[in-house]
């Protein structure tokens, strides 16, 4: 069974390999350079965020399986990488328009569908959650251990957005006890207790 730890700052080039990939190409993280995806995870290993890894041995060596990103500063720490790297995320844009205009394209669509219901997401996110698929439940493995953080915080439940069009992440947590609760540009909000 793999080891669940948290992730330090010499995790940061494994996470990025990982991310890129697990994560579609429609997903625009997915064109980030390897340094600017190292950047953009390193703004969630320190205050009220944590990256929890799963390592498992592959070849008699420690091999990086899974990883989730969650916490209650998730949209601050965006925000501040949005700032901090704005030239990288140009640059980025510039070399993959076609990204660029898919991800607006479906920005502009999907906010033809929000709703002015509004809806109150829980203070403790889950931000990523990436498996190779190599161990069979790293994903619930991972899952309970975001829970377990929020509730020793004080949290009664955790939340995480996930697109519409993801049909196979939507079908895991609603398998983990999340519930659909909100919808917002192209993006269900889901919830589940955390005990």
């Amino acid at each position: 069974m793999p080891k669940l730890n948290e992730a330090h700052y010499d995790d940061l080039s494994k996470i990025a390999l990982l991310h890129k990939e697990v994560y579609p190409g429609t997903h625009f993280t997915s064109h980030l350079p390897d340094h600017v995806l190292q950047t953009y995870y390193s703004y969630f290993l320190s205050g009220s965020t944590v990256t929890f890894k799963a390592v498992d041995m592959l070849n008699g060596e420690p091999s990086l399986c899974g990883f989730l990103t969650c916490g209650t500063g998730i949209p601050e720490a965006i925000a501040l990488f949005k700032q901090k790297q704005r030239l990288a995320l140009l640059i980025a844009a510039l070399r993959h328009p076609v990204a660029v205009i898919r991800k607006l394209g479906s920005a502009t669509f999907y906010g033809t569908l929000d709703s002015p219901t509004q809806f109150k997401p829980a203070p403790y996110l889950i931000l990523s959650i990436a498996s190779n698929g190599r161990v069979k439940g790293i994903g619930k493995l991972l899952l309970e251990a975001a829970k377990n953080r929020a509730a020793i915080l004080g949290y009664s439940r955790i939340g995480l957005y996930v697109h519409c069009h993801n049909l196979h992440a939507i079908k895991f947590y609603l398998r983990n006890q999340f519930l659909i609760t909100g919808y917002t540009s192209g993006q269900f909000y889901l919830e589940a207790p955390t005990e």
